[in-house]
């Protein structure tokens, strides 16, 4: 009859939009990585990953271990309380299939955290992959900024005092001089040697041994999380850009995790004679109408006396209650200077758009 006719056409004409709804939606699919380790800082840097996750990406968790120290540990520090936490918050709380997620479990076996997770990165051929099903290494590598070692607090009550905090600490350093002369961006210029582990950590922001490393050896995108990202609500990205192509290749990839109601400020930190700007300037409000997202904007920031490029950018980030800073840092074990001092001294998190 008609009516079969016309009905059976419904069911076929529904079928191939959602066949296309999920063709398109996969080929944008990722895959998240998150190293966790009982910490609060881990588990922040796990909660913010699950905030960003589209629905159809793969989420993959990795513990290293070691049954040495074990017995020394509080509990919620031993491997078997770290699985069951992330089971449950995976199934129960995020409601995930267990086809879209990875536990991977490694004993270290008198190896480093550095070591194992090397090893993990280099196992995505072969049977020993835990993550075969996604055929590619993490799209974005979450940890957190401090491991066990430095217990922060995160709550939302605390955040305007740290921040005020912050500023106090970021004004001291200018005013005394500190850091006024960092000649070196990223975009591939020659870097001169770290002066900022020190200073980092009598701020008590000293940088754990996992974020560290990530930030210099691993060679995907890596995410620093040092604040709370709440669910459903409108995200600022700063990302520092320079005329390069290897800051517009860092924008490219930071737009991989925008929100279409995000803010999205792209900014060079220039002297006010400058005027090399106008191009780059150019080139991104070019692209900027083609982009799924409403709120994109290019900024020029004057850099003032006694304060170094890095500053400028930290500073600039706090005026816009920034959820991100994005730089895209040169492949190369030694980060340059600009790098370094976002990483350790931003106050909010950060995106390696490597």
């Amino acid at each position: 009859t008609i009516f079969e006719f016309m009905h059976s056409r419904i069911i076929q004409e529904e079928k191939q939009a959602q066949d296309s709804y999920d063709s398109k939606t996969l080929k944008g699919s990722r895959t998240l990585m998150c190293a966790v380790d009982g910490s609060d800082g881990s588990d922040l840097a796990f909660q913010t990953m699950m905030v960003m996750r589209r629905k159809l990406d793969h989420v993959c968790m990795f513990h290293a271990y070691s049954l040495e120290k074990e017995a020394y540990l509080p509990p919620h520090y031993h491997k078997d309380e770290i699985l069951y936490h992330y089971q449950q918050e995976l199934t129960n709380n995020f409601h995930l299939p267990t086809t879209k997620f990875s536990l991977y479990w490694e004993d270290r076996k008198g190896r480093s955290v550095k070591e194992v997770i090397s090893d993990f990165l280099g196992e995505f051929v072969g049977i020993r992959n835990p993550m075969s099903g996604t055929r590619r290494p993490p799209d974005f590598f979450f940890c957190g900024f401090s491991g066990r070692k430095r217990v922060r607090s995160h709550s939302a009550n605390s955040i305007a005092d740290r921040k005020a905090e912050y500023k106090d600490n970021m004004f001291r350093s200018i005013s005394e001089g500190d850091m006024t002369d960092d000649k070196e961006s990223d975009g591939g210029k020659e870097a001169g040697p770290s002066r900022y582990r020190e200073r980092a950590s009598s701020n008590d922001l000293t940088l754990g041994s996992t974020a560290d490393f990530a930030s210099r050896n691993l060679r995907v995108p890596v995410v620093i999380v040092k604040l709370e990202l709440l669910a459903d609500t409108n995200r600022c990205f700063v990302v520092a850009v320079d005329g390069s192509e290897l800051s517009m290749r860092g924008f490219r990839l930071a737009l991989t995790l925008v929100g279409p109601h995000d803010r999205v400020r792209c900014v060079t930190v220039a002297h006010p004679q400058s005027d090399y700007t106008d191009e780059i300037r150019a080139e991104y409000e070019a692209i900027f109408p083609t982009l799924p997202v409403s709120d994109c904007a290019y900024e020029v920031i004057n850099r003032p006396d006694r304060c170094s490029i890095a500053q400028t950018l930290c500073r600039y980030a706090l005026d816009q209650e920034a959820d991100f800073i994005v730089v895209s840092p040169r492949p190369a074990e030694d980060l340059s200077s600009v790098t370094e001092y976002i990483i350790c001294n931003s106050f909010c998190s950060v995106i390696l758009a490597k």
